[in-house]
């Protein structure tokens, strides 16, 4: 059993070569400095084209439902995705942990939300 984080980046104009490379270096070192031992797969990046228009990155990473390190590995993920968030900044991006959506704090990253937020989003739903 695993849940996933799921990202998109959505923009008009599509990544060019050099952010391209960035992207797939951050990953890259995201994926080669895995701190622990159980890893399901690498932070996965969707390859084009994709499913919708102005989608510029697409991809899911899941997460290993592992007590003892569950949480840490969806941090460790989620600076990833901060970092790719930070790098392509004029991006519309959506992310989420399978169905609750996650949190965008400007200058500190993803993170997941509180109870008080996920009780929110709940309501809204409904």
């Amino acid at each position: 059993m695993a849940m996933s984080i799921y990202y998109t980046a959505i923009r008009k104009r599509t990544l060019d070569k050099e952010e391209r490379e960035r992207v797939q270096s951050i990953v890259d070192m995201y994926c080669a400095k895995f701190p622990f031992e159980n890893k399901h797969e690498d932070f996965c990046l969707y390859k084009e084209p994709f499913d919708e228009p102005n989608i510029v990155l697409d991809g899911a990473t899941r997460i290993p439902w592992i007590r003892s390190i569950f949480y840490d590995v969806i941090v460790y993920w989620l600076k990833c995705l901060t970092e790719l968030t930070m790098l392509l900044s004029d991006c519309e991006w959506k992310a989420r942990l399978d169905n609750v959506s996650l949190i965008w704090e400007g200058g500190t990253g993803w993170r997941l939300p509180t109870d008080e937020e996920y009780a929110a989003a709940k309501r809204k739903q409904s």
